[in-house]
C-alpha cells in the first residue's frame, strides 16, 4: 500500500507545475476529445438521474483520460490474506456498513 500511495503522489505532483498540467490536459483533450465529451455527457445525465456513484466515476474516468494513468508499483494488493476472495470483502463491507447502521 506505501507503493501505492507513493506512486499517487508522484502522479499528483502535475498539479503543482500549472504549466505542465495546462498542456498535457490540452493535449489529452484534443487526442480523445470525442471519447472525453461522451465520457462528459454520460456524467450529465447520470447526475441528471441521480445515479451520483456512477456520475462520480465517470468523472473520476474524465480525470484519468485527461492527466494520464497513474503510474502502476505493480505491488500485489493484500487485504487480509490470501484466503479471501474480492467476493467475500465486499460481504465483510456491506455487513459492516450494516451493523454500523442498523
Amino acid at each position: 500500500m506505501d507503493g501505492q500511495l507513493k506512486a499517487l503522489k508522484e502522479w499528483a505532483t502535475i498539479f503543482t507545475h500549472a504549466e505542465e498540467l495546462g498542456y498535457t490536459i490540452t493535449k489529452h483533450f484534443f487526442d480523445y476529445q470525442t471519447t472525453v465529451m461522451h465520457m462528459v455527457h454520460q456524467a450529465q445525465g447520470d447526475m441528471t438521474a441521480k445515479l451520483y456513484f456512477n456520475a462520480g466515476y465517470g468523472v473520476g474516468e474524465v480525470a484519468v483520460k485527461l492527466l494520464g494513468e497513474a503510474p502502476s508499483t505493480n505491488e500485489p494488493e493484500m487485504i487480509f490474506s490470501n484466503s479471501i476472495t474480492v467476493h467475500e470483502v465486499n460481504y465483510l463491507l456491506a455487513g459492516l456498513i450494516y451493523g454500523l447502521t442498523e
